[in-house]
């Protein structure tokens, strides 16, 4: 079944505080699809996680206040065809 996870992006760059439970990096490690704040900071989280796929091969859209509907529609349409996606979310 399709799911929409939702996992926050730690903002430090100290790795102790960036520490994601082991269940999640598995799950982010199988997924293709991440909708993000910042692609640019989600890249460089995503890299320093070491995953076995290139990040290039990843789809990555960004989400923002100012994301209109049809965006958004497109951006969760991997969920219609059994894909998950990742929300990747910042904390602030």
């Amino acid at each position: 079944m399709p799911t929409l996870y939702l996992i926050p992006v730690p903002v430090s760059e100290d790795p102790q505080l960036t520490t994601l439970p082991q269940a999640t990096l598995l799950v982010m490690k199988e997924l293709n699809y991440f909708v993000v704040e910042n692609a640019k900071v989600a890249r460089k989280h995503l890299k320093g996680l070491n995953l076995e796929k290139p990040i290039s091969s990843l789809l990555i859209s960004e989400l923002s206040q100012d994301t209109d509907e049809k965006e958004l529609e497109l951006m969760l349409s991997p969920l219609s065809q059994s894909h998950s996606i990742v929300n990747h979310t910042q904390l602030d």
